[in-house]
């Protein structure tokens, strides 16, 4: 019998808030994510933000479990995302401006959106 083939782990984006419940919990969703991402099973993206937002809230508020986190950060294969200047513009400047520069809709193909009244 033939061996089914290995798929690559998907990719999951994984916030502070998930990070903190996973930790803290070992029931619930949020675990489940950080278990699945050490098995290997999910590869697991870190915002470079969530990463300082979870540090700066457990030395706030919890922080005896500050090396915990630090610990999964060593144990666990995560990748931190670090954004481009071009994602700061992106995130700056929203879909909003997106509309009002005639940028196609990826929901409805190629065609540019009509102008909205409400942009101008």
């Amino acid at each position: 019998m033939a061996r089914p083939e290995k798929t690559e782990p998907l990719l999951v984006c994984v916030d502070a808030d998930v990070l903190i419940a996973g930790l803290l919990s070992r029931t619930g969703a949020s675990h489940a994510i950080l278990v699945l991402g050490e098995l290997g099973l999910l590869r697991l993206v870190l915002p470079e933000v969530a990463v300082a937002e979870v540090r700066r809230n457990l030395a706030a508020k919890l922080s005896e479990a500050a090396p915990l986190f630090e610990e999964f950060l060593r144990a666990v294969p995560v990748q931190i995302h670090r954004p481009t200047p071009h994602d700061r513009e992106r995130a700056r400047t929203g879909p909003r401006a997106c509309r009002r520069e005639g940028c196609s809709d990826p929901r409805r193909g190629n065609r540019r959106r009509r102008a909205d009244p409400r942009d101008a």
